[in-house]
């Protein structure tokens, strides 16, 4: 995909995909393409309000507005990305029932069996075995990843992380 696009030359050669530590977790998986759900999170910090992914209602009805398929687009906002996983096997199932078929993130993911097992792909920064404080701050915000700045519904591939 990448070489396609710099044959085409509508970018600059060094832009629109993520540099760093972001690798594909289940790389026998098929390929995804879907709309960029966006949100912001973190985890070295107690959030100020309700500890879990079930009571941010709006973040779901937020993800059930965008067309789909979605693709979660998590930016880690902690000074060091990887405290705590916001994704791992129930979150993603919740996201799967949603109409999203990945999530892309620069912190950590758990539960990689059970994400796995539903074919949900996943791109990552770490892997962890902890929550720990992990917690939605805002959504639908433009994220950076990796030196990548994507906005609410934009359309992305799974070739743009590889």
């Amino acid at each position: 995909m990448s070489n396609a696009i710099e044959r085409l030359d509508i970018r600059p050669r060094n832009e629109g995909f993520i540099t760093g530590a972001v690798t594909c977790r289940f790389p026998q998986l098929p390929p995804v393409i879907g709309y960029a759900v966006t949100a912001r999170m973190r985890s070295s910090m107690m959030p100020i309000k309700s500890r879990c992914y079930y009571e941010y209602p709006d973040l779901w009805c937020y993800v059930a507005s965008l067309p789909g398929p979605r693709i979660l687009v998590t930016q880690d906002a902690d000074d060091s990305p990887g405290v705590g996983a916001l994704l791992g096997e129930a979150y993603a199932r919740i996201s799967r029932a949603l109409g999203c078929v990945a999530c892309v993130t620069n912190g950590a993911v758990r539960d990689l069996p059970g994400i796995e097992a539903l074919g949900f792909q996943v791109f990552a920064g770490s892997i962890s075995v902890s929550h720990a404080d992990a917690h939605v701050m805002e959504f639908g915000e433009p994220v950076e990843i990796g030196g990548t700045t994507t906005s609410f519904a934009r359309k992305w591939t799974s070739a743009s992380w590889m």
